[in-house]
């Protein structure tokens, strides 16, 4: 989704309705855009194929240059063919986009409000349950380079009601704002000595448990046909698998981080050469929340005060 330069008096509306303070942004998808500029894209490949065709077939094909005149005519034919595939997709989605309607998402101070033709769910931050980020890889060439394109998608599941996917923006603006909100409360109740689940992994004062008894949260099928350096682990690896152990006390976690080019949550034991845990992304809900609660845990207000 993209971010509009002006605010609508329709967000203004919406967001008081629903009691989510002050308007910070609004986000459009964009579609009728995208379907118009690929929809044009059809009479161009209908019309390379409708001049090959006929020659292709034609039994005029028959002196020497036979060879050379049908791989010209291929190539065209397979350029007019993608063009008409992308076109015939263009119209597909200019059709969705139109009997449905763009989607517009309004954020707010205190949460977001998603619409199409109507409102499909408004969401407060207290009452996200879960966020999930999922590394989405696509692959493309630049200047004859094989390049791997990756963006974040979000999967916002509420306490109640429908869940709720966004790709990119605003998808990391919500996490923070819903991180900001929910961290004072997971400080709290770790304080007090609960348990925290964030999917695999659950954090108690004693240190960091793995849980893989809890389900999937995505599935990651789109990564398993890319280039080995972009591909992601369905399952949990590193030397707790080995070892057979679940548990790793806070004061032996060394480092942890997220790595984007493999969607993985790493966590680290002191002393070790390899990873302790290589958790995949999907399985861990509410990753910003977990890494910023692991933060105070192991560095507290020094961290926080630098």
């Amino acid at each position: 989704m993209e971010a509009v330069k002006h605010i609508s008096p329709r967000a203004e509306q919406l967001i008081s309705e629903y009691g989510l303070g002050h308007v910070r942004a609004e986000y459009q998808e964009n579609l009728l855009k995208t379907g118009l500029i690929l929809t044009a894209l059809l009479p161009v490949g209908l019309a390379a194929v409708a001049l090959t065709l006929p020659t292709l077939f034609s039994p005029s094909l028959t002196d020497g240059n036979w060879w050379e005149q049908l791989g010209n005519l291929s190539g065209l034919f397979l350029f007019g063919s993608c063009f008409a595939l992308m076109g015939v997709l263009g119209l597909i989605i200019l059709i969705m986009a139109i009997w449905q309607g763009e989607k517009r998402l309004y954020l707010g101070d205190k949460g977001f409000v998603s619409t199409r033709r109507q409102v499909e769910m408004a969401v407060r931050w207290e009452t996200v349950s879960e966020i999930h980020r999922h590394m989405l890889f696509t692959k493309g060439k630049s200047e004859n380079v094989q390049r791997v394109k990756s963006t974040c998608s979000y999967k916002i599941v509420p306490v109640e009601g429908k869940k709720c996917s966004i790709t990119a923006e605003p998808g990391p603006v919500i996490e923070q704002a819903v991180t900001a909100y929910q961290l004072p409360r997971a400080l709290g109740d770790y304080a007090n000595g609960k348990t925290l689940s964030f999917g695999w992994l659950t954090l108690g004062s004693e240190g960091l448990h793995l849980t893989l008894e809890v389900g999937p949260a995505g599935d990651p099928t789109s990564l398993t046909k890319l280039p080995g350096v972009a591909r992601t682990s369905q399952k949990l690896l590193g030397t707790c698998v080995e070892s057979g152990e679940h548990f790793l006390p806070w004061e032996q976690l060394s480092c942890y981080w997220i790595d984007e080019s493999r969607s993985t949550l790493i966590l680290s034991r002191q002393g070790q050469r390899k990873h302790w845990a290589i958790v995949p992304l999907f399985q861990v809900a509410n990753p910003a929340l977990c890494l910023a609660l692991i933060e105070h845990v192991c560095y507290g207000e020094t961290r926080e005060s630098a």
